[in-house]
């Protein structure tokens, strides 16, 4: 270590102990592994928690508006089930937003109204409540407001897998495909290769495929392709084998290199007279078109041009450049760039989710799975159908909507997040209005999700918003709950926040413990440095000036340590993908949970842990050099010099 004494002007070399400056160098090692863990641990968690938070506020929206008992209770939400206009049903709040009257009710050939009921209120409660909401735009632009509505059913799909159909069967929520949000762009993931592949397995519309995917690389699948027999009109011979059964070949088998013959008897394959001539053993055998010319293994092809069923493509047969056309059924994809994003509206629509500026949109019939069903094989493209007990006159009779699976969601660690699946809006309501048996919790069955950018101003947005609705006198009707009190998070918020504060408590108790070796090391610098604290002193130097020498050190070596052990934790952040890897690789399994810490740890260096750090090392270490400091003044120059 390298110590100044610095007092009056006049530089003081240190003339200290080998061991005493190896001494302070492990004290700021120390310190700096401390900065580095704590550094590290507090951006990991924060981005763990920041994730979380984004998945749930995503999903379920940072405010929900729910309606209360006295909405439910009201003219305006009774007076459907006796209207003609509203076809005795109640109405959804979505419904009733695009309703043009706000009261259906036909006093000429409706029944009459119950004595009990509430009064007439002429204010539309929901048109009002989406106003209100729409007011804030001023000051919180970002704001978007969509209602939304969940059921219940029996979801079942089927999976073909290797050549084989399975089934998978649960109940599950179904929630209505909110669009409007933005937000849901985050938890969205992209179609992969396997779910093309699929697609194009399962799919009767290939068109719908090839017409939204660029092949950038594919093989020839020699299990399924027959080699065109016209590829040999143009004078190539090749070398092939095959069983000859009597006087008959039942097929050919062509390999892609010649060296792949090994202990095989080859022959050549050519096209003379108009006929394709096998010759073996110097016996030639005319080959009928209907033979099958098949290549031993799958082989790379480049790709000339991409049809909606079909490629012209190129391949190296044999050292010989074999141009064909090949069905899209008989390749394996190997990379290809999908589109997702478009301009406008695509001439045929993907079977996967897409967007059009921006804007999310579910194909027909189609579906949104949490991802937790890939772990049951299950891919886009897959078909099934919900299924629930509708209600007739006389029974109840199973009824089905066939379904099909356009994508997959990251639902987080939400718990009801994994069983919730995203379907058309129509779909949802048709499950609700057969299906009214089924009770459903009031927060999930029907209310209004409101998004924006900044979900750390959640309080100040459902503050706004209750004092719009208190405005416009429907407050009473309405619940303005923010994702702080969720049901099914509320307990996970409240341990985030006790965690955070946990953890920060034992990141400033194992500083301060690390403090004390400054204290240490200074208190043996004091001792060691007696006669220079003697000579100092009678020379004039102030006890303050020489207590604060040792002060400044212990203040050095803390930021020291800060800098330090934040560019150390800055450079693992960069590369904690490696350092996952060799602990994956080191456990021989996953070490850390995607279900709990996301695909991948964040990389997100965090500002409040960064405030916290250098603030609180520097300070610590300032306290600590104070009780050195104050040793150092007490020090008589009298007694030292004649010790001398």
């Amino acid at each position: 270590m390298f110590e100044l004494f610095i007092a009056k002007g006049y530089l003081w070399p240190s003339k200290g102990r080998l061991s005493l400056s190896l001494i302070g160098v492990i004290s700021l090692f120390l310190i700096s592994l401390i900065v580095w863990l704590l550094m590290l641990f507090f951006s990991i968690t924060e981005g763990i928690e920041k994730n979380w938070l984004t998945k749930l506020t995503s999903l379920n929206a940072p405010i929900r508006i729910t309606p209360t008992d006295k909405y439910y209770n009201s003219y305006y939400y009774q007076i459907d089930s006796i209207a003609s206009d509203s076809n005795y049903s109640y109405k959804t709040i979505g419904e009733k937003l695009i309703s043009q009257a706000t009261d259906p009710y036909n006093s000429n050939i409706d029944e009459e109204l119950p004595f009990y009921w509430p009064k007439d209120n002429s204010n539309d409660f929901v048109k009002n409540a989406f106003l209100s909401i729409n007011k804030l735009k001023s000051k919180w632009p970002s704001i978007v407001a969509q209602d939304y509505e969940i059921a219940a059913a029996l979801v079942q799909l089927r999976m073909k897998q290797n050549n084989e159909t399975n089934f998978l069967t649960q109940a599950s929520y179904i929630s209505s495909f909110t669009e409007k949000s933005g937000q849901l762009l985050k938890l969205l993931q992209p179609p992969n290769i396997n779910d093309i592949n699929n697609l194009l397995l399962t799919s009767s519309n290939i068109s719908s495929i090839t017409q939204n995917i660029k092949i950038e690389e594919a093989s020839i699948n020699s299990a399924s392709w027959q080699i065109p027999n016209s590829i040999l009109k143009n004078e190539k011979h090749l070398l092939a084998f095959t069983q000859i059964d009597g006087n008959e070949i039942p097929y050919l088998i062509i390999p892609v290199s010649e060296n792949d013959f090994n202990d095989v008897d080859a022959g050549e394959l050519r096209y003379t007279d108009s006929k394709i001539i096998f010759t073996i053993n110097e016996t030639d055998y005319i080959i009928d078109e209907t033979t099958p010319l098949l290549i031993d293994r799958d082989v790379d092809c480049i790709i000339k041009n991409q049809k909606i069923d079909s490629l012209e493509i190129s391949i190296n047969l044999q050292n010989k450049i074999i141009n064909t056309t090949i069905s899209i059924n008989d390749i394996n994809l190997k990379k290809i760039e999908i589109l997702q994003q478009f301009d406008k509206e695509p001439l045929i629509e993907p079977p996967w989710v897409y967007y059009i500026e921006g804007s999310c949109q579910l194909p027909e019939n189609g579906i949104i799975l949490p991802t937790s069903y890939k772990g049951s094989k299950v891919k886009i493209g897959d078909k099934g159908f919900f299924s629930f007990n509708g209600i007739t006159i006389t029974s109840t009779q199973e009824q089905r909507i066939n379904v099909r699976v356009a994508g997959f969601y990251d639902p987080g660690l939400m718990a009801i997040g994994n069983r919730i699946i995203i379907a058309d809006q129509s779909t949802v309501h048709q499950i609700n209005s057969t299906t009214q048996n089924i009770a459903l919790d009031s927060f999930l069955s029907n209310g209004i999700c409101v998004w924006f950018d900044n979900i750390n101003k959640t309080n100040l947005i459902a503050k706004d918003i209750e004092e719009e609705l208190t405005a416009n006198e429907i407050n009473q009707y309405w619940k303005v709950t923010t994702f702080y009190d969720y049901e099914f998070a509320k307990d996970l918020m409240s341990q985030f926040k006790s965690d955070r504060y946990l953890f920060m408590l034992i990141g400033i108790i194992i500083l301060i413990v690390a403090c004390f070796n400054i204290i240490s090391t200074l208190l043996m610098l004091v001792n060691d440095k007696k006669q220079e604290i003697g000579i100092l002193l009678s020379l004039g130097a102030k006890k303050r000036s020489i207590g604060m020498i040792f002060g400044v050190c212990g203040l050095a070596m803390g930021i020291i340590s800060c800098f330090v052990g934040g560019i150390a934790s800055y450079i693992t952040l960069l590369n904690i993908d490696s350092l996952v890897n060799l602990l994956n690789y080191i456990e021989g399994q996953q070490a850390f949970n995607s279900a709990f810490y996301g695909e991948s740890l964040p990389k997100e260096f965090s500002k409040t842990a960064l405030i916290f750090i250098i603030t609180v090392t520097p300070l610590l270490s300032l306290i600590a050099g104070l009780f050195p400091a104050i040793k150092a003044c007490k020090v008589k120059p009298s007694e030292i010099l004649r010790s001398q």
